[in-house]
C-alpha cells in the first residue's frame, strides 16, 4: 500500500495567499472524509468503535487511490497501536475491578453509606455527587459515573431528573484524566507532548471548573449548597491541584484530585457534625485499600522513574489482590465486562491509529492558523466533545491540530457535562426522559464553561501556555 511508503517531498505548490492564511490543500480531503464520517456516525448512534473503525477504513481506502497523501512509516503505525493497547489495558483493568466490587455488593454497601450520612441534606448530597462521580470517573469511566452514581443519588432521595443531571455534571472536569488518565496518555501519544508537562497544563487549565464544581452540580440538582462545603472542598481541591505540580504523572492525576475533593468533603462533615456512624463492610475496606495502594504504586513508580513497570502492570496486580483467594470470579468478571464493553476498548486502538495518520497528514498544518487564538482552541474541544461523545476521540482527531492541546481539553471537560451520549447514557440507567437531563445539564456545563474559559484566555495572554 503506498499509504506507509516513504516519500520524496515534493515542490511547494503556492498553496497560501501572499502574508496570509493557507489556503486549502488537495491533502487536506483525506483527513476531512475520515474525520467527518467519524463525526457523521456519531450523530446516527453508531457506536464509538463502529465510527472509527469507518472513519479508519476511510482514510486508509482513499490515502491508497490518491496520489497527494502524506504518507506514514510502518513503525509509527505500529507503535500507536502499541501505545493504543496498553491504554485498553488500563481500562480493562479498571473496569474489571469495579465489576468484581459490584459483585460483591460494594455498590450497594456506598447505597447505605448515602442514606445514613446525608438524610436528604442538600450541601452532603452535593459533595457526595461530586466525590463519587469524580471516583468513578478517574477509575473507570465509559459511562461508569452516569450508571452507577445516578441510581445511586436517586436512592439518596433526588428527583430522577436531578440526580442523572447532577452525575453528569460532577464528573465533566475529572474526564480529562479518565480511567487513570486516558485522554491525556491519547493527546500524548498523538501530539508527542511530554505526558507529564500535558497533565499539569491540563490539570492548571481546569482548576476553575473542580474549584466552581460543587456550586455547579447544587445548582443543577436544586440543591442547597453550605459556605462551609464550598470552603473546605475548594481549600483541599486546591492543595491537591498543588500537588499535582509535585507528582504530574497522567495516571495518578484523577485519582489524586479525587482525594482532594474527597478530603475536603470528609472536613465538611467534621466541621458540620454530619458524620454518621455506619458498618462498612470487609469488602468495601478491601477496595478502598486496593485503590489506595494502586494510586501509591503508580505514584512511587514514577517519582523513582522505574520505566519497566507500567500502570496497567499495577493495576492488573490490584484486581488479582482483590479477587484473592477466589481468583475464577476475575475470569467472570473479565468476561462480562468484555460482553459489555469490547467494542469501546477496541475503538481506543483504532483511535489511536486514525490519530496518528491524521496528525502527519496536512490538516494539523491547515487547522493551526486558525486556531491561534484561545477562544477557538476551546470550542474545538466543546464542540468536539458535543457532537462526538468522547474526549479521546476529539483528541485523537484534533490534538495535533491545535497549538493549545490543554486547552482543547479544558473545552471538551465542560462540555462532557451536557454532550447528548452522555446525557442518553444518564438518562437511560435512571429510567426518565433525555430532554429534561439535558436542560438540566447545559445549565451546568455553562456554570463550568464561563470560569474556564475566563481562566484559559488569562493564561494564554499571560504567557503561560508554551
Amino acid at each position: 500500500m503506498r499509504l506507509y511508503r516513504r516519500r520524496d517531498p515534493e515542490p511547494q505548490s503556492p498553496s497560501s495567499s501572499e502574508g496570509g492564511l493557507p489556503l486549502p490543500s488537495l491533502a487536506l480531503v483525506v483527513p476531512l472524509i475520515s474525520i467527518s464520517a467519524l463525526i457523521v456516525a456519531a450523530l446516527r448512534g453508531w457506536g464509538l468503535f463502529r465510527a472509527s473503525s469507518l472513519s479508519l477504513a476511510l482514510y486508509l481506502i482513499a490515502s491508497t487511490f490518491t496520489p497527494f497523501t502524506v504518507q506514514v512509516p510502518y513503525v509509527r503505525v505500529v507503535d500507536s497501536a502499541l501505545k493504543g493497547v496498553e491504554i485498553l489495558a488500563v481500562v480493562l483493568a479498571s473496569l474489571t475491578l469495579v465489576e468484581m466490587m459490584r459483585e460483591d455488593g460494594v455498590l450497594e454497601d456506598i447505597v447505605h453509606i448515602l442514606k445514613e450520612t446525608c438524610q436528604l441534606r442538600g450541601p452532603c448530597l452535593v459533595g457526595l455527587s461530586v466525590v463519587a462521580t469524580g471516583a468513578f470517573e478517574s477509575v473507570a469511566s465509559f459511562g461508569t459515573p452516569a450508571t452507577l452514581v445516578g441510581p445511586l443519588l436517586v436512592e439518596a432521595g433526588l428527583s430522577k431528573t436531578t440526580a442523572a443531571a447532577a452525575a453528569l455534571v460532577g464528573h465533566a472536569p475529572f474526564g480529562v484524566f479518565a480511567a487513570f488518565g486516558v485522554p491525556i496518555l491519547v493527546t500524548s501519544g498523538v501530539s508527542g507532548i511530554d505526558p507529564k508537562k500535558l497533565s499539569f497544563d491540563v490539570a492548571l487549565c481546569i482548576a476553575p471548573s473542580l474549584l466552581v464544581l460543587p456550586y455547579a452540580v447544587a445548582e443543577t440538582a436544586d440543591l442547597r449548597v453550605s459556605k462551609v462545603l464550598l470552603t473546605t472542598m475548594g481549600i483541599m481541591t486546591t492543595a491537591s491541584l498543588l500537588a499535582v505540580w509535585w507528582v504530574a504523572s497522567p495516571s495518578i492525576v484523577g485519582p489524586l484530585l479525587v482525594l482532594g475533593v474527597a478530603s475536603g468533603f470528609l472536613w465538611y462533615l467534621r466541621v458540620a457534625g454530619e458524620e454518621a456512624r455506619i458498618k462498612v463492610s470487609n469488602d468495601t475496606i478491601k477496595g478502598m485499600i486496593v485503590y489506595g495502594l494502586v494510586v501509591v504504586g503508580i505514584g512511587v513508580v514514577k517519582a523513582l522513574d522505574v520505566k519497566w513497570v507500567q500502570p496497567w502492570m499495577l493495576l492488573w496486580v490490584a484486581v488479582l489482590l482483590y479477587a484473592t483467594p477466589r481468583w475464577t470470579r476475575m475470569v467472570g468478571a473479565l468476561i462480562r465486562v468484555l460482553r459489555k464493553t469490547w467494542e469501546e476498548l477496541l475503538s481506543i486502538v483504532l483511535l489511536m491509529v486514525l490519530g496518528t495518520l491524521i496528525a502527519h497528514s496536512e490538516l494539523p498544518s491547515a487547522i493551526r492558523p486558525y486556531a491561534g487564538s484561545p477562544l477557538v482552541t476551546f470550542l474545538v474541544g466543546f464542540m468536539g466533545e458535543m457532537v462526538v461523545g468522547s474526549t479521546t476521540a476529539v483528541m485523537a482527531t484534533f490534538a495535533s491540530g491545535t497549538p493549545y492541546p490543554e486547552i482543547t481539553l479544558a473545552g471538551a471537560a465542560c462540555a462532557a457535562a451536557a454532550c447528548p451520549y452522555n446525557v442518553a447514557v444518564a438518562a437511560a440507567a435512571v429510567r426518565c426522559h433525555e430532554k429534561r437531563v439535558m436542560r438540566r445539564s447545559l445549565l451546568g456545563s455553562m456554570y463550568l464553561t464561563v470560569p474556564t474559559l475566563a481562566w484559559c484566555t488569562m493564561l494564554w495572554i499571560w504567557g503561560a501556555m508554551k
